[in-house]
């Protein structure tokens, strides 16, 4: 840094550089009328977390996100959330046809439409980013739609603006510079033998989409996110169809077998068993724009800070940095 550099120029600077010179031209996007079993499947194979949702005629209409999918598996769960048809089949079991009853999570079985969120947050291509940022985090958002007129013309997500920060293309705000000055509450942990099911009611009740994971001495172990809930229900959902013999007997009914929906399996099983056990962990003193270059190349969310027994000091998040720029 220049000395005497003035305080504001780094802010004028962020002023002037626009939407359109930061956003990624090339956005994936998904129909209204996709299936929610099929969003899961091709949200784990494109490795987003989110894409806008548009109508036949290619117009945007809402966005969807993992939150949208993971949430309401919390809300539904307990509830009369499944419907079953019955249907005859050979049971090699008994050696004959019987009679099967099928039962399938209603949330599997919507539509993006039903899921989507359509109060879409937007910018102008010529909006500067500054107004951009400061709108991310007014909704508390990771991505935002460059439109006009309902037809997209980018996307902005904060990996986009932590490339631009590691590059130089966006300078900080003084007096904020490092990593300590950001770091937020540590309390907010996953315990390794949390169950998906109360990983998820906590992600909701906290409005956030991942957390550290420890052990009960606060050793950290990993991180889990909602995309890992989400790509492992896409995995499942892979085995169950690769492997078609998926019955198993339903004690309340003599001869009658009952589908196991992959949503349910997945709520049952310990955060141990999908949390990423890859610790991104940095240094207090690292330079943000050197902790935005360590986001962008370990695609990931959020920096961990442990001390030299494995304990967590603190998390930073891309919103946390974000806050830095304004």
């Amino acid at each position: 840094m220049v000395k005497g550099k003035p305080k504001g120029k780094d802010k004028r600077a962020l002023a002037s550089l626009t939407a359109a010179e930061v956003m990624v031209k090339e956005v994936k996007t998904v129909a209204q009328s996709m299936g929610v079993r099929d969003l899961v499947q091709w949200l784990a194979l494109m490795k987003v977390s989110g894409a806008p949702v548009v109508d036949d005629s290619g117009k945007l209409v809402g966005v969807i996100s993992e939150t949208d999918i993971v949430k309401p598996q919390a809300q539904l769960e307990g509830k009369n959330n499944y419907f079953c048809s019955n249907f005859y089949e050979y049971d090699p079991f008994a050696g004959g046809v019987g009679v099967f009853e099928e039962c399938t999570l209603k949330l599997l079985d919507m539509r993006v439409r039903d899921l989507m969120t359509r109060e879409v947050i937007t910018a102008l291509p010529q909006e500067s980013m500054d107004l951009v940022i400061q709108r991310l985090l007014a909704h508390h958002i990771h991505r935002l739609i460059v439109a006009e007129e309902q037809v997209i013309l980018g996307l902005i997500s904060t990996p986009d603006i932590m490339r631009a920060l590691a590059s130089g293309k966006i300078a900080l705000t003084a007096p904020v510079a490092r990593l300590s000055d950001l770091v937020s509450e540590t309390s907010l942990v996953a315990l390794e033998g949390m169950l998906i099911r109360e990983l998820i009611d906590l992600l909701t009740e906290k409005g956030v989409t991942g957390l550290p994971v420890v052990r009960e001495d606060g050793t950290v172990v990993g991180i889990i996110s909602q995309s890992d809930i989400v790509r492992s229900e896409a995995e499942t959902d892979r085995r169950r169809y690769k492997y078609p013999d998926f019955y198993s007997p339903d004690p309340s009914k003599k001869g009658i077998f009952l589908v196991t929906d992959f949503d349910q399996e997945v709520l049952e099983r310990r955060v141990k068993e999908f949390m990423n056990p890859r610790i991104i962990s940095v240094h207090p003193e690292t330079p943000l724009p050197s902790a935005a270059k360590t986001m962008v190349t370990e695609r990931v969310h959020r920096l961990l800070l442990v001390d030299q027994d494995g304990r967590l000091q603190g998390v930073v998040g891309t919103l946390d940095i974000l806050k830095a720029l304004v």
